[in-house]
């Protein structure tokens, strides 16, 4: 139920917020839930909403999605080796 009620505010924000929230809310979601497969669709609705260039001289876009992507692999080895005691 959590879960579904932070699709819909990840989902809202990316039309009310600018591109640096919903990217803070997407990476701080995929830090908190397990297997957060959902922050990879937002990614790709970022970049075809704002479709901005990571790189300003270059026209590489869906660096965003490619961003998520990697952070989403990386925290998924590190949550296995960290165990996240917070209630212990």
């Amino acid at each position: 139920m959590i879960r579904l009620l932070v699709d819909i505010i990840l989902f809202l924000s990316i039309f009310i917020f600018p591109w640096w929230i919903s990217l803070f809310l997407i990476l701080f979601s995929i830090l908190i839930f397990d297997n957060f497969y959902e922050s990879l669709i937002f990614a790709f609705f970022i970049d075809s909403a704002y479709s901005f260039s990571l790189f300003s001289n270059i026209n590489f876009f869906f660096g965003m999605s490619i961003f998520v992507s990697i952070f989403f692999v990386f925290s998924y080895y590190m949550k296995r080796i960290v165990e996240f005691n917070f209630f212990k």
